[in-house]
């Protein structure tokens, strides 16, 4: 991941030139709050998979900003994807995509 992330990045920074900003949303864990079993692990794996994101996005030359997903999901898991639902969806639903957006928006106006 990290070797992608930073492949992709910097290709994008150099498309993007050094005046446009970067926004890089980080991991969010869509089994917070519902008590199955990958809930623990992804509270466990997440947060050290944002910080290398983190670390990435700050490096010289890539210079993006990181919109930080994974408080704004806790605990909400069930209500924000569809992971309760028949089909045990991990992507966010409708609420979900609508808070990430606002996350962006919120990012963007800073």
């Amino acid at each position: 991941m990290a070797q992608n992330l930073t492949a992709i990045l910097r290709s994008l920074r150099i498309a993007a030139g050094p005046d446009v900003t970067i926004f890089v949303l980080d991991y969010f864990n869509s089994y917070s709050g519902t008590g199955k079993p990958l809930e623990e692990v992804e509270d466990i794996i997440l947060p050290l998979l944002n910080q290398q994101i983190g670390e990435i996005a700050a490096l010289p030359g890539i210079d993006a900003d990181v919109v930080h997903t994974f408080t704004a999901f806790n605990g909400k898991g069930g209500e924000l994807t569809g992971v309760n639902g028949p089909e045990a969806d991990f992507h966010p639903n409708d609420a979900g995509y609508r808070l990430l957006a606002d996350l962006l928006i919120d990012a963007y106006k800073q």
